[in-house]
């Protein structure tokens, strides 16, 4: 989902936060944005990202209102679009808190143009919009990141790219046993560094994933074969049956068995649990 809007802003407003990424493209010199505590002033093309629930706000003066256009995204857009790199880049800026791009004299030009562009396709849309839309989106943040001129955040895009490994691997073999140092190590983070980006990149600890990786493949397992329940622990992970009979409960308010005999009975799940 994507929306935006052109605006001024003649006075300070109220400090605000959104529940989505801002991309916000400065169109005159005046006026100053607040994020988190640190400001800069407006200049013409210069960008700032806003990142999901920071607090920001802009100050200008009455007589030079501070003139700009924004686009809001959702946290995992590109992901869900499948443009993983672009969803890299967007994790590694957010993630490191880089409000304010640079200000190569080509790169404020450029932002101008393609802020225009993206408005106009947002605004009225046409046939290929949705692509064009995230083309022009992806173009955008990709020149924020090189206007940056940090090489060392190189480091930073192959750390979130080893966490996306991660989380197939997850999705694909949930039962191996993940520690957190083993997988702070394999990302080339300290654990605490890892589990700030792990959360931020899908919601919920690493614990909490693997949880529901393997609930989610007890699920496959309890409609596509006739294993018994403790079989299916096993396969999924769980090596205390009583554990898993109680996370299972406690996540889906069904035990594995009652679930297992609803669809023998009914030859079909819950709609609850289709997605699985």
């Amino acid at each position: 989902m994507l929306w935006a809007s052109k605006g001024s802003r003649g006075r300070i407003n109220p400090p605000h936060r959104h529940a989505m990424h801002e991309l916000f493209i400065c169109l005159n010199n005046t006026g100053t944005q607040y994020i988190e505590g640190r400001s800069c002033q407006f200049m013409r093309g210069r960008a700032f990202l806003l990142p999901e629930g920071s607090s920001h706000h802009i100050a200008a003066e009455p007589d030079t209102p501070a003139e700009y256009i924004f686009v809001c995204f959702e946290r995992e857009h590109f992901l869900k679009s499948g443009s993983t790199l672009i969803q890299q880049v967007v994790d590694a800026l957010t993630g490191n808190r880089q409000y304010f791009s640079g200000t190569g004299p080509q790169y404020l030009k450029e932002n101008i143009r393609l802020i225009n562009l993206l408005l106009e396709e947002i605004m009225e849309p046409r046939p290929f919009a949705s692509a064009k839309t995230d083309c022009l989106l992806g173009e955008l943040l990709i020149n924020y990141y090189r206007s940056l001129n940090q090489a060392s955040r190189g480091d930073n895009l192959a750390g979130m790219e080893k966490i996306q490994m991660l989380i197939r691997k997850i999705q694909h073999r949930p039962e191996i046993d993940y520690t957190l140092e083993f997988c702070a190590r394999n990302a080339g983070m300290s654990t605490t560094i890892f589990c700030e980006k792990f959360r931020r990149y899908t919601g919920t600890t690493l614990t909490g994933y693997i949880q529901a990786a393997r609930l989610k493949k007890a699920i496959v397992l309890l409609q596509t074969t006739n294993l018994q329940i403790a079989a299916i622990a096993l396969e999924c992970g769980f090596n205390n049956l009583g554990y898993f009979h109680k996370v299972f409960k406690r996540h889906y308010n069904v035990t594995p068995y009652s679930l297992k005999m609803t669809f023998r009975q009914k030859g079909e799940f819950p709609n609850l649990l289709k997605e699985y």
